[in-house]
Order: structure tokens, then C-alpha cells, then sequence
């Protein structure tokens, strides 16, 4: 029966708790709020904009208009001026002063204005009247003409005052704000101007007096009376001279809130006021430029004004709410969808943890969700609950397995008394084959391996100092007299005052478990392959002989290679490689004692650590042995292999830091071994180590020069046999070297294969020869000599191209000479080279012709153009008739097969002569020039054509 034990907690820590909703209603108000507030501005900025659009829009309006206004007063001003300029004196008519219904220009059927003097001679004297009637006519008021001097009572009675002295004074057009008529008693509006026509009298004034909406007729083609828009103009006082809603009504009325706008001081913007029927609007205004300060507005109601931003505001609003609402409605469903799953998975858990599962019944699953997450992690819940619950019944099938093995025998169970004294054990006889009464008491005791022996009584001790755990692994012997391992394990039990009343423990077979170990430790230590110690151990060997020696014991370290293993491997196969070294490992095993250890290092190099002999001459007897036995034949699969060995002493004397400086000196050593020749013993010197740095300061100072640049070509004459013209030049590869002068290619070349460079090398050398041959004359060949590395470089059809491309040289001037050691590895990628190579038209040379053992085969599988004899052959030339015979059967089988021969190294004039004799077609050597620098072309052909020439030859270069 499971329990469940549920803790008190403190009231403060439980009252804050909350549920998985609060927290995801605040999750949704935390994500919500920000979007409402960002909304909440959206729309007072719209409000705002809205608002400030409806403004602007009235404030247009009343500019619009105000230039309408100020056009149209511009006009008549205009056109009073042209009367006020026309010729000849101007009279009054007395009845135009007071009928306000004629025209202007009439009073009783005749001219208002007629000349007070006879015309001159040719002039009608009724054209001034008739031109005066047509620009009269569009001014519909009362034109009167004053003057200053002898009409002031008259102006004082129908015009403002003062108006006559500021028209006069101004010397323009005046306009005067809306007065009472006396003789109507109706508003006016005046409009003077200067009379300043030659011969006119002085201080004369042309007046216009007109009924304000005869002056202002703008308003009466603006928005009817129907329209929202309220347009008025008013003069300098506030009173009303134009409005565009019953102007009949309103003309002449102050507007209430004049004051209000002349506190503005602007001459346009907005502002709200009462209209003269007492309803609030909001005007838009603006000032008439050249008038006593009349005013322009454009309004509407305030009403009609807030309703024209304020409705998209609401929609705007009322969008947002319901957006709002929306989303919140979409909120607490998705709250309940996320809460609904979560619910379900804690009442599941919550079964399982309480009694209802402990009849083993598993309570109902839960509901799948369609949140991918939560489904996810019901689904984990159901897995883990399957796999307890799996686990719970293999732990229930795992203690009835217990109980069958522990009598079975595969598991000891053992229990003592308080003292530790096996009272019984169940299992016994089947683990060990010995009788269960054989481990009661201290009788199993016996049965522990010897060497095991002090870990019991180290436990013992354990456990009289107070020690309650037992664990110890031992050998103990079964009845067939093997050693078998097995694991102890025990604990006391105690009552409830804490004495030990027993001890229980049980006894496990590891004899499989330590088995695997050994063989592990061994195989970490020991080469899997030939089952000699490995470096790893090794070292540690010669640490430990470091020791001995620094106490007087005397040692040597022999680190030996194997010669020409590497062609057996390559020839037999590496099955063969393989049990070859096991047979040499089995040899060293032979010729060591037991206190030797004999290792191998890798591939096929070995080491010997001797201990405890008289050196130098017991170390120099063992590496006689070794050489000797190591080469002698080996029988493999019916095979006979046979190699050599080289080995390198160095003496232990305590004197070394650590066993890697012991390996690098036996290495050195070594070295030197193979340096001299092979299958030969050499002991360490210290001399050595100094040539090993002059090897390293080699080896950088190589890789410094193919980074620096530091080679050069020089260049031999190849040369027709019979004619003595230069077919061409070999490109011979120099090394400049800072400090050690001008080396030649044995110096280097076999460094550099060692450390990879040979390559790069190879093409500076393709690319250089190529760009130095495009500078010799036409028909001219340039030969350069290819190595065993580049010739398996998987990039040397390519390097090839990228010479000519960049060169401009063509295919067929370029000849590469490999030499037959580079062609030992017959593979198909460098016979597919060789053919491409041909197929781009470069020339394929075979070097040092006869000098292996593949040569004739060589000349069946690869495509070549030319064999060059090698100069061993050449050098015998007249001094040995086998190597007359050498020479003549190789240009016979080259001359048959279609190839060209070329014998390089001819030194006399009599070995010319008999290679050509031979059929040989062209030769190379000191007899005609050594290796040149580049520069030295042209004068060397000079001298080569001088040559042929003084011979009797034909001279010239060959084409």
C-alpha cells in the first residue's frame, strides 16, 4: 500500500498561493492593457486630427472667401479710380446725391457727370457722357462728388467723417466702415477716391456710397441659406455688412463676440462665439487686407462642428471596443481551453498519488487535448506512468527472480550474528561447489586466495574501529581447485536503541566482470596484433629503469626498424605484413630474458629495454642477435620473405630526464643506423643530436623557401646527336639557400618528399620552366623532371593545364620526364594521368632507363615519347662491351616500339660519336654545357651554333 504523506505548511505561504487561471489572467491583461493604451492614444490622435481637419477646413474657407471679398472691393476701387481720372471738370448732378434706386451716372434721364465747358474744336460733347455711363454703370450706388473746401457741410451729412481728408491725404482708394444713411436712414457703405485729373479743381473727391450688399456681392453666390456654413463679413466696428443667412435680417446688427476677436490680435485663426441669433459656433476668420479692419468669417454651428470629428471618433471607438471585447472573449476561451487540459492532468496525478490506485486498478485516462504541448506532455505523463508501472512489476518479478537465484546459487545470501559470524549461507555450494557448511563461522576463510588474504585482515580492522559496511572483492577456490572472483557485500542491522543485532549480505560472482577487466588492462597495455607491450607501457618500463639506474643498475633501450618490410607488404599483401610481424615478435621474444621487455612502437618498428647487464657489450651482443635473427628467411603461406633490421642503442646511466628522451636518443641513434647502410647497429652519440638539429634547421629552412621563393632553374642543352642542334633545355631545380650558398637537388629533394613539400615545389618548378621557355626561340622544348609524389598527386593534370594557361606555351613544347622508381605503383589514376597528359600534347619522357627491375614492362603500360638511357650506361660507353651492348640493344627496342632515345651524362667526344652509331637521337652532358641560369640562354646557343659551325656540322636550332 502506498502512502502519501501531505506536510503542514504555514498559513502566510499557502495564502499566497494562486491558481494556474489568476496567473493567466494576468498574462492576458499584461498582454491586453498595452494594446488597449496603444489604442486609447490611436484614437485621441485621430480625435485630434479630425478635429484639427474640421479647423483647418473653416479657416480655408474664410481665406478663401476673404481674397473673394478683397478682389471684388479691389474692382469697384478700380473702376471709381478710372471715373475719378477722366478728363475735363465733372459736375454734380444735384438729384444723384439722394436717389439711391438709379444707376450710377443717372439723375432724371440725363448724366450725372456732364462738362462744365465747351469741347474744343473736334470734339463731340457727348463722348465723355457716354464712355462715363459705360463705366458707371457697374457700380450699382450713389457716385457724388465732393469737395473739401466748399462742401464740407454737405460731406458731413452723407459721408463718415473725416473720410474726405484721409482719401486726400492717402492718395488712394478709402473704404469706410458701415454707416446711416440721414436721408434713408438705411446702412451704407462708402467708398472714396482722389479725383487727380489735369485741370480738375483741387481737393475734389469722388465718392461711391452703396448699400453694403451692393458692395459685397461675394457672399450671394456662396452656400444658400440652406447650407450648415455661416459666411459674414463684418467692418472695423463688429457690425455685420455681408452674411450669407437672412442678410436683410442681420446687415448692420453688431456681432456679439467682437471683442472676443479683436483680443485674438491675428489677422486669421479660429475661435468660438455666439452669432447674433444666439446659437454657439465656431468661426474660422480672417482679416481684408486695405479695409478699416473688416473681417471675413466662416462658420458652423458647434454642434455641427463637434458631430464632424467626434462621429468617426465613435466609430473608431466603438471598433476598438469591440475589438477589445473580442478579444477578451477569445481570451478566457482560451483560458479555459489551456486551463481545462491542465486541471485534468493535475486530478489524474492527483488520483494516482492518493489510495485509489492501490488495488492496482490504474485510474481513467485523460482526455487528449488539442493544444500540441500539453498533449505532448499527457502523453509523456502516460509513458511514465506506464513505464513505473512496468517497473514496478518487474521490480516485483525482479525480487521473485532474486529469491530463485539465491537458491539456485548464482547469488550467495549470508547472514551473521552480531559479531560478524556467518550463521548461514544460502547459495554456497552452487557458487563454489563446497558444502554451505563450509562458510559458517570463519571456516570460509580458508577458501580466500593467499593473496587476497590482507584484505581481509584490513577489513577486520575496519570493522573493530566501527566500520558497518562490508565490501571487499577476493579469489576464493571452488571444489575443482579453481579460482573464482566473487564480491562480499554486508550491512548490520540494529534494533531501535541502535545495537547490532545481525549482519545480512550476499556474496556476487564477478569472476566473468574481472576476467573482461584483464583483458581490457591488458589489451591497453599490449599491442593486439603481436601481444608485446605497447609505447604506452613501455614508457613506463623505461621510467622504471631510469629508477634503477639512478641506483647503480646498469640498462640500454634498442629501438630497431625493419628494411624493405615495406615492399613485402606492398608485394604479398598486408595479410602477410601482418603475420610477418607477429614472426618477428616471436623472435625478439626468443632472444630476450625474462627480466627484458621487449615492445612494439608501431608499423613495423620495435624496442628492447635490457636491464641488469654489463654494458655497452651485452647491449651491442643483443643487437648482433637481433639483426642476425631478423634476417633471416621467413615461410609464410608458401611464401619466402626476407627483410633486415637496423638498430640503435642508447645506455640507461641515469643521467637521461625521462624515458622520451630515451626514445629520442635510441631514434637518433637508429637514424644513423640506416644512414650508414642498413641492417648495421649504432649506438647513441651526442654529436648526433646537433646533426638532428642541422636536420630540423633543414626541414624549416625548406619550408621557408618554397613560402619565400628561394629555388631557380638552371637549364641543359638537349642536343641532336647528328646535327648538334638544341632541341631544347632540361630544367634543373637549385636551391639559393640564405646563407649556405647554391645547393643542388640531392641536397634537399629527399628532405622535402619527407615533408610533403614536394609538390608545391614541383609545380613553382612546372610554372617557372614554362614562363622562362616562351622567351627562347620558336620551336625550343623545355624538360622538367616530375617526382614519384607528384606523380601520384591527384592535382598534376591540372597544375599542368594551369602552366600552359598561364605561360601561353604550347603543349607540344613541354616535355615531363618521370623517372622509372616513380612508376612502381602501377595504378590506373596515374596511367589515366599519363594519357591525358598525352592527350593534351605534352611529351612523356622515361628517365634513368634500365636501372630497375620494371623497365621493360613500363614501356608496354604507359604512353611515353622518349627513354633517356641512364648515365651509368653512358659513362661504360668504349670502356666495357656490355655496356656497348646495353646502349645498342635499348635504342634497337626503342627504335622498333616507335620511341626516341636520349642518353644523358656524354662527357667525351668519342662517346657522342658511338651513341651516335647506336641510333641514339639526342644527348645531354658536360660535353656540351653544364646547367645554366636562364639568363645564360642566349649567349650559350650563340656558342652552341659556333660549335656545330666550326665542326662542318649544320648549325641552327632545330625547328
Amino acid at each position: 500500500m502506498s502512502v502519501v504523506v501531505q506536510q503542514s505548511e504555514p498559513k502566510k505561504a499557502t495564502a499566497r498561493r494562486r491558481g494556474l487561471r489568476t496567473y493567466l489572467i494576468a498574462l492576458i491583461l499584461v498582454a491586453v492593457l498595452p494594446a488597449v493604451g496603444a489604442a486609447g492614444m490611436s484614437v485621441w490622435r485621430a480625435a485630434t486630427a479630425y478635429r484639427d481637419a474640421s479647423a483647418t477646413r473653416l479657416l480655408d474657407t474664410a481665406r478663401t472667401l476673404a481674397r473673394s471679398v478683397e478682389n471684388e472691393l479691389e474692382g469697384s476701387a478700380a473702376i471709381l479710380t478710372t471715373l475719378a481720372t477722366a478728363p475735363g471738370p465733372v459736375r454734380l448732378d444735384p438729384g444723384s446725391a439722394t436717389d439711391d434706386h438709379k444707376p450710377a451716372g443717372k439723375a432724371r434721364g440725363k448724366s450725372a457727370a456732364s462738362p462744365a465747358h465747351q469741347p474744343d474744336r473736334g470734339e463731340k460733347s457727348d463722348e465723355l457722357p457716354i464712355w462715363l455711363d459705360r463705366l458707371g454703370g457697374r457700380l450699382q450706388g450713389n457716385i457724388q462728388l465732393h469737395t473739401v473746401s466748399d462742401l464740407r457741410a454737405q460731406a458731413a451729412r452723407s459721408l463718415p467723417d473725416g473720410m474726405l481728408e484721409t482719401a486726400l491725404r492717402d492718395h488712394r482708394p478709402t473704404l469706410s466702415n458701415l454707416f446711416v444713411d440721414h436721408a434713408s436712414q438705411m446702412p451704407r457703405v462708402a467708398l472714396a477716391v482722389p479725383r487727380s485729373t489735369a485741370g480738375a479743381p483741387p481737393g475734389q473727391v469722388l465718392a461711391l456710397v452703396v448699400p453694403p450688399q451692393q458692395l459685397v456681392r461675394t457672399l450671394q453666390t456662396s452656400p444658400s441659406q440652406h447650407s450648415s456654413l455661416l459666411v459674414a463679413v463684418t467692418d472695423g466696428t463688429g457690425h455685420v455688412v455681408a452674411r450669407t443667412h437672412e442678410p436683410e435680417r442681420f446687415v448692420g446688427r453688431p456681432v456679439p463676440d467682437w471683442a472676443k476677436l479683436q483680443a485674438l490680435q491675428a489677422d486669421s485663426g479660429i475661435f468660438e462665439a455666439i452669432t447674433t441669433d444666439g446659437k454657439p459656433v465656431i468661426f474660422g476668420f480672417q482679416k481684408l487686407r486695405g479695409t478699416p479692419g473688416w473681417v471675413v468669417v466662416a462658420g458652423e454651428s458647434l454642434e455641427l462642428f463637434n458631430a464632424r470629428w467626434q462621429q468617426p471618433l465613435m466609430a473608431v471607438a466603438g471598433g476598438g471596443t469591440l475589438a477589445l471585447a473580442l478579444a477578451l472573449g477569445l481570451a478566457a476561451w482560451l483560458a479555459r481551453t489551456v486551463l481545462r487540459p491542465v486541471q485534468a492532468l493535475a486530478e489524474h496525478a492527483q488520483r494516482l498519488a492518493s489510495d485509489e490506485g492501490e488495488d492496482g486498478r490504474a485510474p481513467p485516462p485523460v482526455a487528449p487535448s488539442t493544444i500540441e504541448e500539453f498533449e505532448s506532455l499527457r502523453r509523456s505523463l502516460a509513458t511514465s506512468e506506464a513505464v513505473l508501472r512496468s517497473r514496478a512489476a518487474a521490480l516485483a518479478a525482479g525480487q521473485r527472480r532474486y529469491r530463485r537465484l539465491a537458491e539456485a546459487g548464482a547469488l550467495v545470501l549470508w547472514r551473521g550474528d552480531a559479531a560478524c559470524a556467518v550463521v548461514a549461507a544460502t547459495g554456497w555450494q552452487e557458487l563454489t561447489g563446497q558444502p554451505n557448511e563450509d562458510a559458517s563461522g570463519a571456516r570460509w576463510v580458508r577458501l580466500v586466495h593467499p593473496a587476497d588474504q590482507p584484505q581481509l585482515i584490513e577489513l577486520r580492522e575496519q570493522l573493530a574501529a566501527g566500520g558497518r559496511l562490508i565490501d571487499l572483492e577476493c579469489r576464493v577456490r571452488t571444489a575443482q581447485g579453481l579460482w573464482r572472483w566473487v564480491r562480499m557485500r554486508g550491512a548490520p542491522v540494529a534494533d531501535a536503541r541502535g545495537r547490532i543485532e545481525e549482519w545480512v549480505g550476499v556474496v556476487e560472482d564477478i569472476d566473468e566482470r574481472r576476467q573482461a577487466q584483464a583483458r581490457i588492462a591488458h589489451l591497453a597495455h599490449h599491442d593486439a596484433m603481436t601481444g608485446l607491450v605497447n609505447r604506452m607501457q613501455f614508457r613506463e618500463c623505461l621510467d622504471a629503469a631510469i629508477l634503477r639506474a639512478g641506483r647503480g643498475e646498469q640498462g640500454a633501450v634498442l629501438c630497431l626498424d625493419l628494411d624493405r618490410f615495406k615492399e613485402v607488404n606492398d608485394t604479398l599483401g598486408h595479410s602477410v605484413g601482418d603475420k610477418l610481424l607477429c614472426m618477428v615478435a616471436d623472435r625478439l621474444r626468443a632472444l630476450v630474458r625474462e627480466t627484458d621487455t621487449v615492445a612494439r612502437l608501431g608499423g613495423d618498428e620495435f624496442a628492447i629495454q635490457q636491464s641488469n647487464v654489463n654494458q655497452p657489450a651485452d647491449a651491442m651482443q643483443l643487437a648482433v642477435r637481433v639483426v642476425a635473427e631478423l634476417s633471416a628467411p621467413y615461410e609464410i603461406n608458401g611464401e619466402q620473405a626476407v627483410i633486415g633490421a637496423s638498430v640503435g642503442i642508447v645506455m640507461v646511466d641515469g643521467r637521461d630526464i625521462d624515458a622520451d628522451g630515451l626514445l629520442q636518443n635510441a631514434d637518433l641513434a637508429l637514424y644513423r643506423a640506416k644512414e650508414e647502410g642498413r641492417g648495421r647497429c649504432s649506438f647513441f652519440d651526442p654529436n648526433m643530436n646537433a646533426r638532428m638539429q642541422a636536420r630540423r634547421e633543414m626541414e624549416l629552412s625548406l619550408r621557408r623557401a618554397v613560402i619565400d621563393q628561394e629555388f631557380e632553374l638552371h637549364y641543359q642543352p638537349l642536343m641532336d646527336v647528328r646535327s648538334l642542334a638544341v632541341n631544347g633545355f632540361e630544367a634543373l631545380l637549385r636551391w639559393r639557400r640564405p646563407g649556405g650558398g647554391l645547393l643542388m637537388p640531392e641536397a634537399f629533394l629527399a628532405r622535402a618528399e619527407d615533408l610533403g613539400v614536394i609538390v608545391p615545389i614541383g609545380e613553382w618548378v612546372l610554372c617557372e620552366a614554362c614562363a622562362q621557355a616562351t622567351t627562347w626561340p620558336a620551336g625550343l622544348r623545355v624538360s622538367v623532371n616530375l617526382s614519384a609524389a607528384q606523380l601520384r598527386h591527384r592535382g598534376l593534370f591540372a597544375a599542368v593545364q594551369r602552366a600552359l594557361a598561364a605561360s601561353g606555351l604550347p603543349a607540344s613544347s613541354l616535355e615531363l620526364e618521370i623517372t622509372e622508381r616513380a612508376l612502381l605503383e602501377r595504378s590506373d589514376e596515374i596511367l589515366e594521368t599519363l594519357h591525358r597528359l598525352r592527350g593534351l600534347g605534352v611529351q612523356i619522357t622515361m628517365g634513368d632507363f634500365g636501372t630497375g627491375h620494371w623497365s621493360l614492362g613500363l614501356l608496354r603500360s604507359f604512353p611515353f615519347n622518349k627513354v633517356k638511357i641512364d648515365r651509368s650506361f653512358v659513362r661504360d660507353l668504349g670502356l666495357r662491351k656490355d655496356g656497348d651492348a646495353i646502349v645498342r640493344g635499348v635504342s634497337s627496342l626503342c627504335d622498333s616500339l616507335g620511341l626516341a632515345t636520349s642518353a644523358e651524362g656524354v662527357e667525351t667526344a668519342a662517346q657522342l660519336q658511338l651513341l651516335s652509331a647506336e641510333l641514339c637521337a639526342e644527348a645531354q652532358g658536360f660535353l656540351f654545357s653544364e646547367a645554366l641560369p636562364a639568363v645564360e640562354i642566349p649567349a650559350l646557343l650563340a656558342t652552341l651554333q659556333a660549335l656545330a659551325a666550326a665542326r662542318g656540322r649544320p648549325s641552327g636550332i632545330r625547328a
